[in-house]
């Protein structure tokens, strides 16, 4: 039954087939006729014949999928693959293929020498390098191939040592591809030639790229404001030294009256002069070309400028997308004082607030026009553009700028411009004139102050008691100019006074500059140091010292309990100079600012931050005085400042302040930091030409010192190392130092040797063998 079923179920397609195929004729193989004999006799048994082959297949599968014995004492291998040749850097510098084992792996005799048995597939010229006995290093003699697969092979009876076992024996990497990329493309209008525009873009490669064949690949593409197709333009190209980066650029343009854009197309058909696979993306970028009415005003504003008398100007501000003369600027520029009255207005607001919409040819009938003056630029050409002018505060200005402004590359302005700005109210002003925090008891004891726009001036002189000086510095978080003094606050270290002028407000523009007497605070027992605080002060409505709450912060600008500025100032005729030596220790001068002379017997004390005289000494004839390291003292005990006494006379200066230290910046003190450890050692390598002909013999000299020069230095153990211009050690040489700290090394290269900057290292030999860089110089093998 089961074979009729079977015979039944194969021939029925061949039954359903044969009116459009015909008949078919087959003969079974003979295993196919004894597989079938079979079937029929014994189908029970044969039916599972496959069911086994199935099987079978499927054990072998799993079989030769199974994870393989480790053996542990088999050496994996990591292949660092070579990088981009660095071709911007003399020589160009070539990377090296560096292969890392995970143990020792050289022969015995070959270690840190040249290696054998060891091949690149497809070949290349070059050299195997072993770096100890584990890391495995292969230089080319040339540039590496462009985008190249390539395989490393090990002969292990002769690249190995005898025992040497691998997990794999063959490693396959790829070098870098070339690359093309385009960084930028630009609408370029020559700065000096308004008729010169040009598209210009910039393409950058990974290898020196095959000129000809980028040339062919660039085509230009000019389309008009309305998508209209233009002749195209020329292309120009210009590279670098490197041919790294090429500057593609159009010829000169007739730019549209409608603008457009113009496209640079790169196909992919280039690649780089050593050949390889060429470029593999098609480069696009395309410029915007503006219209001939592109110009337009970004941003207008009335502003208060202080010029170079601190006295505050009315400016309107100008900004503009392109370039355009002062002179063509003024001429189409039209600025109206509105009135300050609108008689439509039921409110009969004063001045009246203009809107734009509301001003008409009437309005502009009745109003005044203002006379501007151009302030200067730099350039003859400027896209920001001033005019001063003389407006009552809080009035209104109706600006107009007409259309058609030309512009440096000869692009028009292109609608009118037409907008009402404020004129904004004078700033007030209240601060100290100038720098500095000294007064000198001999000398005349007056300060200046700077007003404007305010009715009057409050001064507020607060004396820091002596006994808490320490607090000021160590809580003080700015400067003499601008101290920003946090809890305790002020109160808590000082006894207050207080001085108040009135000034007049006839012309909120003015500055009026008040030279204050304090000489009755400063009395012979009131000297020190002083906070010197700014209030404003309206006669029509005091507020008494008491009731204003000072506060946790002095720092400049506005404060929450309104002092507009703080001055920190030291009443005293003694002047303190402290500097630091290598050992910590420092030198402390005090001299007379009177007298310009020293100050014998001063007293000296370095005070902690909690009070406590950590040193107390006197200055000599010289007005000089020592004081020891105080970097030991910790917590309470930190050093925060010095203070120096002579008789009733006061002066402090703390130790951390960054603004107390001398300013520099214009001297030149370039050069090494001294080091405080005496036992530092330093190398100067130099050679007797720098430059050298292939073939030259090298001549490199060398002097150690340690920052002590009376140290010896006799049989300090040291090594010598020379690399060529493709990082290869060519020379390893160990040197003990004699007593005279100078050496010499020589060594003479091959006729064949690379050209390029090869370098020179002097090393330390510690005693766990490692090497510590002392110095080095580089020489230079030209042809």
């Amino acid at each position: 039954m089961l074979i009729a079923t079977l015979r039944w179920l194969l021939r029925l397609p061949g039954r359903l087939l044969a009116p459009l195929l015909g008949q078919l004729s087959w003969q079974p193989a003979p295993w196919q006729r004894w597989y079938g004999h079979g079937l029929r006799q014994r189908p029970w048994h044969y039916a599972g014949l496959p069911l086994l082959l199935v099987a079978l297949v499927a054990a072998g599968w799993w079989w030769s999928q199974r994870p393989r014995p480790i053996d542990p004492e088999a050496l994996t291998m990591h292949l660092e693959a070579p990088g981009l040749t660095r071709y911007l850097e003399e020589g160009p510098q070539v990377e090296p293929l560096i292969l890392q084992f995970s143990g020792s792996a050289a022969p015995l005799a070959a270690v840190d020498g040249p290696a054998s048995g060891v091949s690149l597939q497809p070949p290349l010229e070059g050299r195997w390098q072993w770096e100890g006995d584990d890391r495995l290093r292969f230089d080319p003699a040339d540039d590496w191939p462009v985008g190249e697969l390539l395989e490393v092979r090990l002969e292990k009876p002769i690249a190995l040592g005898p025992k040497v076992r691998l997990v794999e024996e063959a490693l396959v990497f790829k070098t870098a591809p070339f690359v093309a990329t385009l960084s930028s493309a630009e609408f370029y209008q020559d700065p000096t030639d308004p008729s010169l525009k040009r598209g210009a873009y910039a393409v950058r490669f990974s290898h020196p790229v095959d000129v000809l064949d980028f040339e062919r690949a660039l085509s230009l593409q000019l389309r008009d404001g309305a998508a209209r197709e233009l002749p195209a333009p020329q292309v120009e190209v210009r590279y670098d030294e490197r041919k790294l980066t090429a500057w593609v650029q159009s010829s000169p343009l007739q730019v549209p009256e409608n603008g457009g854009q113009l496209q640079l197309q790169i196909s992919a058909s280039y690649g780089a002069q050593r050949g390889g696979p060429e470029q593999s993306e098609v480069l696009s970028g395309t410029v915007g070309l503006p219209s001939l009415y592109s110009v337009a005003l970004y941003e207008m504003r009335t502003l208060i400028v202080d010029n170079e008398r601190f006295e505050p100007e009315q400016v309107l501000w100008l900004r503009f997308n392109d370039r355009l003369r002062d002179r063509d600027v003024a001429e189409g520029l039209r600025v109206w004082l509105l009135p300050s009255i609108n008689p439509e207005d039921k409110r009969k607001q004063n001045p009246y607030r203009w809107s734009q919409s509301e001003v008409s040819d009437a309005v502009l009938a009745s109003s005044e026009r203002l006379t501007l003056t151009a302030l200067p630029s730099e350039d003859a050409f400027s896209e920001q553009h001033s005019f001063r002018f003389r407006a009552d505060p809080g009035r209104r200005l109706y600006v107009e700028i007409d259309r058609g402004l030309r512009a440096f590359g000869g692009f028009l302005l292109g609608e009118r411009q037409r907008q009402v700005q404020s004129v904004p109210d004078y700033p007030s002003l209240l601060r100290f004139v100038g720098d500095g925090a000294v007064l000198s008891l001999r000398g005349e004891r007056r300060i200046s102050v700077a007003a404007r726009n305010v009715p009057g001036l409050a001064l507020e002189v607060a004396r820091i008691k002596p006994d808490q000086l320490q607090h000021l510095v160590q809580y003080n978080q700015g400067n003499f100019d601008g101290p920003s003094l946090y809890q305790p606050s002020v109160d808590s270290l000082s006894e207050r006074f207080e001085h108040r002028v009135e000034l007049s407000q006839a012309d909120p523009a003015r500055t009026d500059y008040q030279g204050i007497d304090l000489g009755e605070y400063f009395r012979p027992d009131r000297h020190g140091v002083f906070l010197l605080r700014l209030f404003e002060h309206d006669p029509a409505d005091p507020v008494e010292a008491d009731q204003r709450y000072p506060g946790e912060d002095y720092s400049g600008g506005q404060r929450w309990d309104g002092a507009k500025d703080a001055r920190l100032v030291l009443l005293t005729d003694l002047g303190i100079v402290a500097k630091t030596q290598l050992d910590r220790t420092r030198q402390v001068f005090v001299m007379s600012l009177s007298q310009g002379t020293p100050v014998v017997g001063a007293t000296v004390r370095a005070v902690g931050r909690n009070g406590e005289s950590l040193h107390v000494v006197r200055t000599g004839s010289d007005g000089r005085a020592d004081l020891p390291d105080l970097s030991e003292y910790r917590r309470e005990r930190q050093a925060v400042m010095l203070t120096v006494s002579a008789g009733e006379d006061l002066s402090f200066l703390p130790l951390e302040d960054s603004g107390r230290r001398l300013q520099l910046s214009r001297f030149d003190i370039g050069g090494e930091v001294n080091t405080l450890d005496p036992g530092k050692l330093k190398a100067w390598l130099f050679s007797d030409r720098g430059l050298y002909r292939p073939g030259d013999e090298l001549h490199v000299g060398m002097i150690v010192r340690a920052s002590d020069w009376s140290r010896s230095l006799t049989g300090l153990p040291l090594e010598f190392e020379l690399t060529d211009p493709r990082g290869t050690r060519v020379l390893r040489q160990r040197l003990s130092l004699d007593a005279s700290g100078f050496m010499e090394q020589n060594y003479q290269p091959a006729w064949t040797a690379p050209t390029g900057t090869w370098e020179a290292r002097l090393l330390l030999v510690a005693e766990d063998d490692r090497r510590e860089l002392l110095g080095t110089t580089t020489l230079q093998v030209r042809d």
